[in-house]
């Protein structure tokens, strides 16, 4: 159904995911904040699908750069349909999706590559529908860490790069878009001060929607 998508070992910043998978196997555990959404949802950067547990939908996409990272995502969430792609060429046809969720994502592309990544988004999704972004924001513990690619992006040892992002950064990037939530938060951790921006960004159309806020948490009981 979908093209074979292969990450080119010439763009070292994304095959580093590759090798991260494949030596490691899955990077990141635990829960991830409980999104319920229904309709169509498409996951950016999936990796081994920790986020993928965590989001309600009547049907659910995601794709990643590592097929490694996909392979093991497919084993977390079985019916969901897993495309290993680039973010920055969406193999979905215009206006497929009710919302997009970019967790921790656009921050490991460049300045370049996150415009196209959320003009793909904008493309693939309905007027009206919604983007989830959430990232680590300037000031974060880990910010300056590894060498200085562009402004606030820095590569580690694994080639992999990691870009922070100010206020001003991300409206600048969803400028095409409606802001209906952005908003800085901080957790102290033992070793420092995380530091993340999380926003809802609407896509624009003549149809109007309803406003929306972050979607809550669901208690268990």
């Amino acid at each position: 159904m979908y093209p074979n998508t292969h990450i080119p070992r010439n763009k070292p910043h994304h095959y580093a995911w590759e090798k991260e998978y494949g030596r490691q196997g899955a990077l990141w555990v635990g829960p991830a904040e409980r999104l319920e959404l229904g309709g169509r949802v498409l996951e950016l950067g999936c990796g081994n699908g920790k986020g993928l547990k965590s989001i309600s939908a009547d049907e659910l996409y995601a794709i990643d750069v590592s097929e490694n990272a996909c392979a093991l995502a497919r084993k977390q969430r079985p019916n969901a349909e897993i495309v290993c792609c680039d973010c920055c060429s969406l193999p979905f046809q215009d206006g497929f999706f009710d919302f997009v969720v970019a967790r921790h994502v656009f921050s490991h592309l460049s300045e370049a590559e996150r415009k196209k990544a959320v003009a793909e988004a904008r493309r693939v999704l309905k007027t009206g529908g919604r983007l989830l972004f959430r990232d680590f924001a300037v000031g974060d513990l880990r910010y300056g860490k590894g060498a200085r690619v562009e402004e606030d992006t820095f590569r580690r040892g694994n080639n992999a790069w990691y870009h922070y992002f100010s206020l001003a950064d991300a409206r600048e990037l969803f400028k095409g878009m409606v802001e209906e939530c952005l908003v800085l938060e901080t957790s102290e951790k033992k070793f420092g001060t995380r530091k993340h921006l999380k926003g809802i960004f609407k896509n624009r159309g003549t149809r109007e929607v309803e406003p929306a806020e972050w979607p809550k948490k669901r208690t268990t009981k």
